[in-house]
This record gives structure tokens, C-alpha cells and sequence, in this order.
């Protein structure tokens, strides 16, 4: 059986090649599932390291919790000693959503570009990277994600790409989006050479794992069939957003190197976007230093109050310890007759509490 990652930054397009290769015969894909064996343990760097008994106890119920959010229970009667590295997790974790007559399994998960390069080493995996133009990738993230900051997605989408250009290795494939949704014959006929089973463009609706129909997730929800050429090079509709100018102006080089477009600026556009950066550069610089310099001012402040905090806390046990002495004195003066171990208990507590009180006096002095 072959095993398959797909990955790509959020926005790729990667849920429609998931329920597209899950409408083909023998295949098996989950989206979004068995991200804890990638990302429970951020310290684990292998596929392959033995793994000791807590980090698979760690892992084993992140997953049980993802899964079940998912609404999945194949994993409920999985056990810690039934694995000892993530290879072997990842196998018996497939194995319980496979049959006899399937001949590929995969999961996506977004953004495991880090992983690639250990997968192609350790693993006798494949992996698809799917890739999309970067303009498109942040006009549909900033329709799905609250959160959206261009900056932050483009940096990501960049950084993915550029670690999935560096590898050269026969189990990689990298596809393109839009090749998939203009040309999808085509693209499918790489994807069957790839994963070594035929491949068929002639289906009219996708279906996810379960086998019921798949819901289009578009952000625009504007897309009417299958390959909607629609959901290619939106940007070329809108070359007035200032997404899309930004998305125009960072990265070129990269983008010009995966036969995308470009879309030449003028040089007033080039120019905003460079003070818009240098903007955004020096403010975050300045922010730093800020940071740094009343970050240093707390953490002093801290530290001189936890001195004197500390040096009230000796104070006071010394005066508890003091108390208690004088009392244990009081109370063998008072006997009616002192024995040789009453005096002796008597100069020994006094030259105590002497020394007690000569070392704070002195502590004083200094």
C-alpha cells in the first residue's frame, strides 16, 4: 500500500485534491486528521526515534481528541504499547481505516513543509505539495480568516514553497492548483503516474472519506461544478486590491518561477508598498526596543522587590525564632529547682538568641 502526504499552505486548493482522489477507486485520503503525530510533540524530529512511554501517552490522546472531533472512534482502542515510534503510529492508525482492496492512503494536513525532507528520508512515503498563486491564496484567506494579516500568510506560503522547490526527490510532486482546475486531464495523468493507479477527470460530484457528497468550501461561494475555472487567477478581476497588489509586489521572483503572471505595477504602486513595508518594518523594530528597554525595567523592579521581599521573610523568622526562644527560656527559669541540664539548656538558649541578635545587628550595620 502507498502512503501519501499532501500538504500546502492554507487556501491551496488541497481539500479539493483530498475528495477528488477520494472519489477514485482503491484510494483513501483523510483531511485534516492525524495532525497530533506530526505536531503533539514539536520536539520530536524523527519518524523513526524510538519514543519513551509519557511522549506516546501524549501523543495517543491528542489523537484519541482530535479524531473524535472529527466524530471518529477508530482510535479509542489503540494503546501505548502497541507503538514505539510515530512510523509505526501512523501505520496503525491507517491500518484501522483501510481494506483489503485499498491500494493508496493519505492524509492532508496544511503547512508540514518542515516534515518533508525526514518523511522522504525515514519513510518509504510520497508526498504531494500543492501550491497555488499567492494572490489568490490571501484574497481567500482574508474571505475565510478572521484573523487574516497579509504579511503573516504570505510569509508562510513562501516559506513552504521554497523548502518544497529545495528538495529534488522522485516521491515529491509538486501541483499546481490552477493546472488541476484548467487542465485537470492532464494533471491527473501525473498524479497516476505518481501514485502508480489510474486516475479518472470524467466524475461529476467529489465525495469526502465517508463517501457522501462533498460540500464545496470556496470562500467566495461562487463556485457552480467541478473544475470551476472560476476559482483560478481570481486576482486578474480585482488588480485594484490592495491585496493583490501586495501579493503582485512580494515574491515575484518565485512566483515568475512557477509560470505564474505577472502583474507589472507602476512605479508609484512599487513605491507605497516599499514605504508601507518600511513602515511596518521600523515600527516593529521600534516596538522591540520598546519592549526590550521597559521588559528590562520590570524585570529589575521584579528583582528588587523579591530581594526585599525575602529579606522580610528572613526577618521575620528570625523574630519567630527569637520569640520561641525566650519562651522555652521563661518557662525553665520559672522551675522551682534547676537541675544541671536546666542550666545548661538556659546558657545554651541565651548564647542562641545573643548570636541571633548580633547577626541581625551586624546585617544591619552593613
Amino acid at each position: 500500500m502507498i502512503k501519501v502526504l499532501i500538504t500546502g499552505s492554507p487556501r491551496a486548493g488541497t481539500s479539493f485534491l483530498v475528495n477528488l482522489l477520494n472519489t477514485q477507486d482503491n484510494c483513501v485520503f483523510l483531511r485534516d486528521s492525524f495532525v497530533a503525530i506530526f505536531r503533539a510533540c514539536p520536539r520530536i524530529k524523527t519518524f523513526t526515534e524510538v519514543l519513551p512511554i509519557k511522549t506516546k501517552n501524549i501523543l495517543l490522546f491528542s489523537l484519541k481528541a482530535e479524531m473524535t472531533k472529527f466524530g471518529r472512534n477508530e482510535l479509542n482502542n489503540l494503546q501505548s504499547d502497541q507503538f514505539t515510534t510515530l512510523e509505526e503510529l501512523f501505520d496503525l492508525a491507517m491500518g484501522l481505516f483501510v481494506n483489503d482492496s485499498t491500494k493508496v492512503f493519505g492524509v492532508k494536513i496544511c503547512e508540514e513543509e518542515n516534515w518533508i525532507e525526514t518523511l522522504l528520508k525515514e519513510t518509504n512515503m510520497k508526498i504531494i505539495y500543492l501550491v497555488r498563486d499567492l494572490r489568490d491564496v490571501l484574497l481567500s484567506s482574508a474571505n475565510a480568516f478572521a484573523d487574516f494579516d497579509k504579511n503573516h500568510y504570505s510569509k508562510k506560503w513562501f516559506q513552504g514553497i521554497t523548502e518544497a522547490l529545495r528538495i529534488i526527490d522522485p516521491r515529491l510532486l509538486i501541483v499546481r492548483f490552477e493546472d488541476l482546475i484548467l487542465t485537470p486531464e492532464k494533471e491527473l495523468e501525473r498524479l497516476s503516474d505518481f501514485l502508480g493507479i489510474p486516475l479518472v477527470a470524467n466524475i461529476k460530484e467529489l465525495k469526502d472519506v465517508s463517501g457522501a457528497d462533498w460540500v464545496d468550501n470556496s470562500s467566495f461561494h461562487d463556485v457552480e461544478k467541478l473544475f470551476d475555472p472560476t476559482s483560478a487567477y481570481r486576482w486578474k478581476d480585482l488588480l485594484e486590491s490592495e491585496i493583490v497588489i501586495f501579493g503582485s509586489f512580494m515574491y515575484r521572483k518565485i512566483m515568475k518561477k512557477l509560470g505564474y503572471d505577472e502583474n507589472k505595477l507602476s512605479f508609484f504602486k512599487r513605491l507605497k508598498i516599499r514605504i508601507i513595508r518600511f513602515k511596518e518594518l521600523t515600527t516593529g523594530i521600534i516596538h522591540s526596543l520598546l519592549f526590550w528597554r521597559f521588559g528590562r525595567k520590570i524585570t529589575r523592579s521584579f528583582k528588587q522587590r523579591r530581594r526585599s521581599t525575602d529579606c522580610l521573610n528572613d526577618d521575620y523568622k528570625k523574630i519567630e525564632d527569637a520569640k520561641s526562644l525566650l519562651a522555652k527560656l521563661q518557662l525553665v527559669v520559672k522551675r522551682p529547682v534547676m537541675t544541671y541540664n536546666d542550666a545548661r539548656d538556659v546558657f545554651q538558649t541565651t548564647r542562641t538568641l545573643c548570636a541571633t541578635h548580633l547577626e541581625t545587628f551586624e546585617e544591619e550595620e552593613d
